[in-house]
């Protein structure tokens, strides 16, 4: 299991320069998944990140096995 801590949420950093998109979260979660070697996942989200993964889930469809949504 990973947890992803977003850009601009939780410790990470927040910079008003940043892109702090759903689309940018989006492109975060598939750069981490990459970089863990992670072929496909189920994805979970709640409130903000429900959307976050259901735009992860249309850029990226071949990388989700299910969308858990809250």
């Amino acid at each position: 299991m990973v947890a992803i801590d977003l850009l601009g949420f939780g410790l990470s950093e927040r910079d008003w320069d940043n892109d702090y998109s759903h689309k940018n979260q989006a492109d975060i979660i598939y750069e981490v998944m990459n970089k863990q070697r992670i072929t496909n996942a189920i994805l979970v989200g709640h409130s903000m990140g429900g959307s976050i993964v259901t735009h992860f889930a249309y850029q990226y469809p071949e990388k989700v096995k299910k969308l858990i949504i809250k």
